[in-house]
């Protein structure tokens, strides 16, 4: 599996199994990765998880012939709500989501770190039942090993050094 699989994965099994009595309007069993069949108004709320691309950075004069390189993946959780009250239940899912990424920002380091850029919302679905659709977008990092084809959990490395100042390559250490 990929450290892409890994990662949306991992999100959704934090949603999923995320305490109850701190996150109580999470839709435990309706987060999906890589759902791209419609979801019934009668199924929401509801989570999707996305990749929405990976951009490999170089590490040293070798490029990708480097022993490693860091990789920025854009990954979109994107909260869908119906209904009189939806703009308000999905700020509040919202709230709980960051909030859920903010106690671990490594995913149990599975990555570096994660970042969150951007929240969208759109109104998608017909006009007799639209659907609110509150899109938010993360920058997830993590170093991949340049024989890792396709990357394994043992593949990854996590940066144990100081969470500033510049990388050295002396601060990861391979997992697993």
């Amino acid at each position: 599996m990929t450290t892409a699989y890994h990662v949306r994965h991992a999100v959704c099994a934090r949603l999923r199994d995320a305490d109850p009595d701190r996150y109580p309007t999470l839709p435990r069993a309706r987060v999906y990765p890589n759902r791209v069949r419609p979801l019934a108004v009668e199924a929401l709320p509801a989570v999707g998880v996305y990749t929405l691309g990976e951009t490999p950075q170089g590490e040293g004069d070798g490029g990708l012939f480097a022993d490693h390189w860091r990789v920025r993946l854009a990954l979109s959780v994107e909260v869908f709500g119906a209904g009189a009250e939806a703009d308000d239940a999905l700020d509040y899912l919202v709230a709980q989501v960051l909030a859920l990424f903010r106690a671990d920002p490594s995913l149990g380091g599975l990555v570096e770190d994660m970042t969150w850029i951007e929240t969208e919302v759109g109104l998608d679905g017909d006009a007799d039942r639209p659907v609110l659709a509150t899109g938010l977008t993360f920058e997830v990092r993590y170093v991949q090993a340049r024989d890792a084809a396709p990357a394994l959990l043992s593949d990854l490395r996590v940066n144990v050094g100081a969470p500033f100042g510049p990388d050295a390559i002396d601060d990861y250490r391979q997992l697993g």
